[in-house]
């Protein structure tokens, strides 16, 4: 893997002008959780929709699947200009963006970070990848149905980095996935579960794409990553120093670096 390092040397801007199209995560929190991301990449034009399920208004209802995730990012995109769009995707949001590109849709440079699915491991990664995930999430499962919002947002962030992370946030963040804490209960819950994506359907994807995991991550994600980057047709892979799953919100702006970096790296 490569190391793209923390930012500290000169920054280099994309030769093309861009148009940005950016997908939640697995906090199943609105797109303005990407206001910092956002504010980090202008003047480029930043795309970031809500899908059905995120947010802070389907806490009754149930949580869709990522075939309705996917038909909403090839619709969305089918809305704009779609000519020079770089698609973002971190942790839950790999797996939609993934089907999407497989069913057609392309893209410019497809960015993945830490994707968070079992789909298309082998079968012993795949045990371990179940192990990882139960140890993380088990305290929050112990959780789920008694836990006031707070708290389960708070138990989101020990499960996937480390509560260090939200104690940096300031208040009007942490009310971002605190609302969604109903529908974190509800992709959890409910029947969410990732369509599989099989070799056949990821070889249909043209688009290039680097898969990025965080070198602190835990070992599900970085299983996950390592598939992706040696089953993809035009991939690419790298490992973020000193990053966890959780480094997007923890460092946003380094986060954005790393985006346009490989944006102008692709000139």
């Amino acid at each position: 893997m490569q190391f793209f390092r923390q930012p500290g040397g000169e920054r280099k801007r994309p030769c093309l002008r861009f148009c940005y199209y950016m997908v939640c995560r697995g906090e199943v929190i609105s797109g303005n959780g990407w206001e910092r991301v956002g504010k980090a990449l202008a003047p480029h034009r930043i795309l970031a929709p809500t899908l059905d399920g995120f947010g802070d208004g389907w806490g009754e209802k149930a949580f869709a699947r990522t075939s309705h995730h996917a038909q909403q990012i090839i619709d969305f995109v089918a809305a704009v200009d779609a000519s020079d769009l770089v698609c973002v995707a971190w942790s839950f949001s790999c797996h939609p963006l993934l089907l999407a590109l497989s069913q057609g849709l392309f893209c410019r440079k497809a960015i993945l970070f830490d994707p968070s699915s079992d789909t298309y491991l082998e079968a012993t990664d795949r045990e371990c990848f179940r192990e990882d995930s139960i140890a993380a999430f088990g305290p929050l499962f112990a959780e789920i149905a008694e836990a006031e919002d707070r708290r389960l947002a708070q138990l989101s962030f020990t499960a996937t980095g480390s509560l260090d992370a939200w104690v940096d946030l300031d208040e009007t963040q942490r009310e971002l996935f605190i609302g969604s804490a109903a529908a974190l209960r509800s992709a959890l819950m409910g029947d969410a579960s990732p369509e599989a994506l099989t070799l056949n359907a990821l070889a249909r994807i043209n688009s290039p794409v680097l898969v990025a995991s965080g070198e602190n991550s835990r070992k599900m994600f970085k299983l996950a990553a390592s598939r992706l980057g040696s089953i993809l047709p035009c991939a690419r892979s790298i490992a973020v120093q000193d990053a966890d799953h959780l480094w997007p919100i923890s460092s946003p702006e380094a986060f954005a670096i790393l985006i346009k970096e490989e944006i102008g790296a692709a000139c």
